[in-house]
Protein backbone atom coordinates (compact mmCIF):
# COMPACT_ATOMS: atom_id res chain seq x y z
CA UNK A 1 0.00 0.00 0.00
CA UNK A 2 2.34 2.47 0.79
CA UNK A 3 4.86 1.93 -2.38
CA UNK A 4 7.68 3.98 -2.71
CA UNK A 5 6.81 5.63 0.94
CA UNK A 6 8.21 3.26 2.79
CA UNK A 7 10.27 2.64 4.85
CA UNK A 8 10.75 6.82 4.92
CA UNK A 9 6.80 6.26 6.20
CA UNK A 10 7.51 3.98 9.18
CA UNK A 11 6.63 6.70 12.60
CA UNK A 12 5.48 9.37 10.27
CA UNK A 13 2.20 11.00 10.92
CA UNK A 14 -0.79 10.06 8.46
CA UNK A 15 -1.19 13.51 7.80
CA UNK A 16 2.27 13.45 5.73
CA UNK A 17 2.51 10.24 4.71
CA UNK A 18 -1.20 10.49 2.87
CA UNK A 19 -1.16 13.92 1.56
CA UNK A 20 -2.92 13.34 -1.62
CA UNK A 21 -5.56 11.43 -0.31
CA UNK A 22 -5.90 13.12 3.41
CA UNK A 23 -8.93 15.09 1.95
CA UNK A 24 -10.92 11.83 1.60
CA UNK A 25 -9.61 9.54 4.96
CA UNK A 26 -8.37 12.65 7.00
CA UNK A 27 -12.02 13.58 8.23
CA UNK A 28 -12.65 9.94 9.33
CA UNK A 29 -9.65 9.40 11.10
CA UNK A 30 -10.35 12.56 12.86
CA UNK A 31 -13.76 11.42 13.81
CA UNK A 32 -12.19 9.02 15.70
CA UNK A 33 -9.19 10.86 17.28
CA UNK A 34 -11.89 13.61 18.43
CA UNK A 35 -15.46 11.57 18.32
CA UNK A 36 -14.52 7.94 18.98
CA UNK A 37 -16.55 7.23 15.75
CA UNK A 38 -15.33 4.33 13.24
CA UNK A 39 -15.88 3.82 10.14
CA UNK A 40 -16.04 1.67 6.64
CA UNK A 41 -15.22 1.74 3.14
CA UNK A 42 -15.66 -0.77 1.17
CA UNK A 43 -13.96 -1.02 -2.38
CA UNK A 44 -13.08 2.90 -1.57
CA UNK A 45 -11.48 5.16 -5.13
CA UNK A 46 -8.25 6.45 -3.54
CA UNK A 47 -6.13 8.54 -6.47
CA UNK A 48 -2.67 8.56 -5.16
CA UNK A 49 0.81 8.62 -6.30
CA UNK A 50 2.73 5.86 -4.34
CA UNK A 51 5.12 4.46 -7.28
CA UNK A 52 6.43 7.68 -9.28
CA UNK A 53 3.25 7.61 -11.25
CA UNK A 54 -0.52 8.36 -10.80
CA UNK A 55 -2.75 5.43 -9.73
CA UNK A 56 -6.17 4.74 -9.54
CA UNK A 57 -6.39 2.28 -6.33
CA UNK A 58 -9.13 0.78 -4.52
CA UNK A 59 -9.10 0.03 -0.91
CA UNK A 60 -11.51 -2.07 1.59
CA UNK A 61 -10.69 -0.14 5.09
CA UNK A 62 -11.93 0.72 8.61
CA UNK A 63 -10.37 3.21 11.54
CA UNK A 64 -11.63 2.07 14.38
CA UNK A 65 -10.48 3.97 18.14
CA UNK A 66 -8.04 2.32 20.17
CA UNK A 67 -8.42 3.51 24.26
CA UNK A 68 -5.46 4.67 25.78
CA UNK A 69 -5.23 4.08 29.70
CA UNK A 70 -7.76 6.53 30.91
CA UNK A 71 -10.21 5.02 28.80
CA UNK A 72 -9.90 8.02 26.01
CA UNK A 73 -9.23 7.69 21.98
CA UNK A 74 -5.27 7.36 22.09
CA UNK A 75 -5.16 6.04 17.93
CA UNK A 76 -6.41 4.29 15.44
CA UNK A 77 -6.77 1.01 14.32
CA UNK A 78 -6.85 0.52 10.74
CA UNK A 79 -7.56 -2.88 8.81
CA UNK A 80 -7.52 -2.72 5.35
CA UNK A 81 -7.00 -4.79 2.47
CA UNK A 82 -6.10 -3.38 -1.42
CA UNK A 83 -8.64 -4.38 -4.29
CA UNK A 84 -6.79 -2.45 -7.01
CA UNK A 85 -6.45 -5.59 -8.47
CA UNK A 86 -9.95 -7.26 -8.47
CA UNK A 87 -12.33 -4.21 -9.33
CA UNK A 88 -9.71 -3.31 -12.48
CA UNK A 89 -9.87 -7.05 -13.10
CA UNK A 90 -13.81 -6.90 -13.12
CA UNK A 91 -14.39 -3.62 -14.92
CA UNK A 92 -11.74 -5.00 -18.11
CA UNK A 93 -14.15 -8.53 -17.79
CA UNK A 94 -17.09 -6.68 -18.11
CA UNK A 95 -15.36 -4.37 -21.14
CA UNK A 96 -14.44 -7.99 -22.97
CA UNK A 97 -18.11 -9.45 -22.37
CA UNK A 98 -19.74 -5.83 -24.12
CA UNK A 99 -17.54 -5.99 -26.90
CA UNK A 100 -17.80 -10.33 -27.65
CA UNK A 101 -21.59 -9.32 -27.33
CA UNK A 102 -21.98 -6.35 -29.66
CA UNK A 103 -19.31 -9.23 -32.30
CA UNK A 104 -21.50 -11.71 -32.53
CA UNK A 105 -24.42 -9.71 -32.68
CA UNK A 106 -22.57 -7.99 -35.96
CA UNK A 107 -24.29 -8.41 -39.28
CA UNK A 108 -20.93 -7.79 -41.62
CA UNK A 109 -17.73 -6.17 -40.90
CA UNK A 110 -18.83 -2.86 -42.18
CA UNK A 111 -22.35 -2.51 -40.07
CA UNK A 112 -22.64 -3.03 -36.66
CA UNK A 113 -25.92 -4.78 -34.99
CA UNK A 114 -28.68 -2.26 -34.79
Amino acid sequence: MLGNRHPDALGESAFHIWTDVWDTVGPQAEAVLNEGRSSWNQELLLVMERNGYTEETYFTFSYSPVADDGGGVGGIFCACTEDTARVLGQRRLRTLRTLATSAVQAKTTEKPAT
